[in-house]
């Protein structure tokens, strides 16, 4: 009996794999997670005088930025579309998985992003921590990917190509620790929990045949059941995008300013002081 239940596990992952390989459309349903980066300060309240001032405006300017996602601004570089070609490669520990290696990202763009609905904002100026809340209809991702993997040790798993995500129905709450310093301002701690509708998956590229790789190992015993190779190897992709978006961060944070930016700042400052002037 043990021996069916193995089989079948192999055959499910071999049918998922086939799929994932052959540009089809994949829905993983929803996805849930919380990350963690450093630690945070208390949430301490009420709110003083100053905090919900400093929250009014920053929700302001935000509202009013939205119009510039295309072009960046101040030290904030265009978000929709977000584009990025230095990506540190992603380290797969095969302690975890019977995957070992690297995967190696490159030309990330995603979309999507100026269709935010702002939930919370709450700026605490004695410690320095922001609480938010945010929501998105969807957002789309696309990468350009290639793996150079062991499965079980020595079946090597090569692939190339182009990913697609499609998330949607994004729900994000969190917080964020930031020092502040005379010119530039760092971000130290980043806590969210993110919910994620649905995630459709899709892969055009390069194949392989998942079939054959499992008969030609000796060690397709050892195969785990489908569901927690993915889980395992959720967690390592959970850390990879955490430390990303918080590094992505206090690069915007520090950088310097393109013209094109500081005349969309210059734009946003006109449009976020009519704002507060009608509130």
């Amino acid at each position: 009996m043990k021996a069916f239940l193995l089989l079948c596990c192999i055959g499910h992952a071999s049918a998922l794999f086939d799929e994932l390989l052959n540009g089809a459309i994949i829905h993983f349903g929803p996805y849930d997670d919380l990350f963690k980066i450093g630690n945070l300060t208390k949430r301490y309240s009420p709110l003083s005088k100053d905090d919900l001032h400093a929250s009014r405006n920053a929700r302001h300017l935000l509202e009013a930025a939205r119009n510039v996602f295309n072009v960046g601004f101040y030290t904030l570089p265009p978000l929709d579309p977000y584009k990025s070609s230095d990506l540190p490669p992603m380290v797969v520990d095969k302690h975890f998985t019977l995957l070992s290696g690297i995967i190696h990202l490159n030309h990330f763009e995603m979309t999507g992003a100026k269709r935010f609905n702002l939930n919370l904002l709450e700026i605490r100026n004695k410690n320095g921590r922001i609480d938010f809340g945010f929501t998105l209809p969807h957002l789309n991702v696309k990468v350009d990917v290639q793996t150079n993997l062991l499965f079980a040790d020595y079946i090597p798993v090569n692939i190339k190509g182009k990913l697609s995500l499609t998330l949607s129905k994004i729900s994000v709450l969190g917080a964020g620790q930031v020092y502040f310093k005379k010119l530039v301002s760092q971000l130290s701690a980043l806590h969210s929990r993110v919910h994620i509708g649905d995630v459709a998956f899709q892969f055009i590229g390069s194949q392989i045949d998942i079939n054959k790789m499992l008969r030609e190992s000796s060690l397709a015993a050892r195969f785990n059941p489908m569901s927690n190779i993915l889980d395992t190897f959720k967690e390592q992709l959970n850390e990879y995008v955490a430390n990303f978006v918080f590094e992505e961060i206090n690069k915007m944070l520090a950088g310097a300013p393109s013209p094109s930016q500081s005349t969309a700042r210059t734009i946003i400052s006109s449009m976020s002081q009519e704002n507060f002037q009608s509130h």
